[in-house]
């Protein structure tokens, strides 16, 4: 639970004559799950989202970035909640902590009309007037966050593979120094990673690391746009929540994520289109939204960059979404082998 002093510091700077009435823990995957609270001031109610971490008298990075992100992002009027307040290393709250305002609606929709799709696109889209360069917490992105750690995992397996004796006892080395294992149980964390082993994505990720990655200008990078961190009423979309991934890179990477999160959690019969179909109406909605046509190579690059930080096995089995997956791997590696 929250402690007291950092409550006090949310009611305090919100206002004055303000008091605590209700907190509710929200969802999230985070190591910071974020809180709602209730506030009611003289004349009316307010509900803030607070996160907070017991990390002790120190600047907190992932707060940091995610307030500089925001900070961004109204400045260029983006869809996104606002800063009320930040203690980045717990001067005044006694624990580092951010509060924002909320955005209306629900988050994870289930997406049935084409509009929505269209809609989860022009939002990815709206980031790319966000112009920035890596300054501050804000750094240079070049790919998709590795939220499973799969391709790290699988970089490593590749590396190990093909690597001389000498070369893979250093990286046992390494391997037992970053995680406490023994070597031999190293040696079998490096040859069989928990994340799985596949010779399509193995394939996927050598042809990928031989080519240049899309020129691109930069600007502000959501991170982690899947459809569980946007807000919806309806078919409408109302904006982006969790920043903490944010950088700044090219626009590809969130419009990458968003086609492949579409493909794996929008079911094919509630929108009438097979997979390629739902991916297709994320980016119409991009494109009628920039009046940029993308580049098909451009498209199968940073589609393959998001495919490629899943693990090999995931999901519900009835749901199938690594079938899913490695049929985007597939029709995206022949595009940029072949054309």
């Amino acid at each position: 639970m929250i402690k007291a002093a950092v409550v006090d510091w949310a009611v305090r700077s919100v206002g004055p004559g303000t008091r605590l009435t209700s907190v509710i823990r929200l969802p999230g995957w985070s190591p910071s799950p974020p809180f709602l609270l209730r506030l009611e001031g003289s004349r009316r109610s307010t509900y803030v989202v607070l996160r907070t971490e017991p990390i002790g008298r120190q600047r907190h990075d992932g707060f940091a970035r995610e307030v500089q992100a925001l900070v961004l992002a109204e400045q260029h009027g983006l869809a996104a909640p606002r800063v009320i307040a930040a203690d980045l290393d717990g001067t005044e709250a006694g624990d580092p902590a951010t509060l924002v305002t909320t955005l209306p609606g629900s988050s994870s929709p289930r997406v049935r009309t084409v509009e929505q799709l269209r809609n989860y696109g022009a939002t990815v889209a709206s980031l790319r007037a966000a112009r920035a360069v890596p300054t501050g917490d804000l750094e240079l992105m070049a790919e998709p966050i590795d939220v499973d750690q799969a391709a790290r995992e699988r970089r490593r397996a590749m590396a190990y593979e093909t690597a001389t004796e000498a070369e893979r006892s250093a990286q046992l080395d390494r391997h037992c120094a970053r995680t406490g294992l023994t070597r031999d149980a190293a040696h079998a964390d490096l040859v069989r990673p928990k994340s799985g082993r596949s010779e399509l994505l193995e394939a996927a990720e050598a042809y990928l690391n031989g080519i240049p990655s899309p020129v691109d200008e930069t600007v502000l990078v959501h991170g982690d746009l899947h459809l569980g961190n946007t807000m919806w009423i309806g078919d409408h979309l109302i904006g982006m929540v969790d920043w903490d991934a944010a950088r700044v890179g090219s626009n590809g990477i969130d419009l990458g994520l968003a086609r492949f999160d579409a493909i794996l959690h929008v079911n094919p019969r509630d929108v009438g289109l097979d997979a390629s179909g739902i991916a297709d109406e994320v980016l119409a909605g991009w494109q009628h939204a920039t009046g940029v046509r993308l580049d098909r190579h451009v498209i199968s690059f940073w589609d393959l960059r998001a495919a490629l930080n899943a693990p090999v096995d995931f999901g519900a089995p009835q749901d199938r979404q690594p079938e899913r997956r490695d049929a985007l791997v597939r029709s995206a590696l022949n595009v940029l082998r072949y054309g």
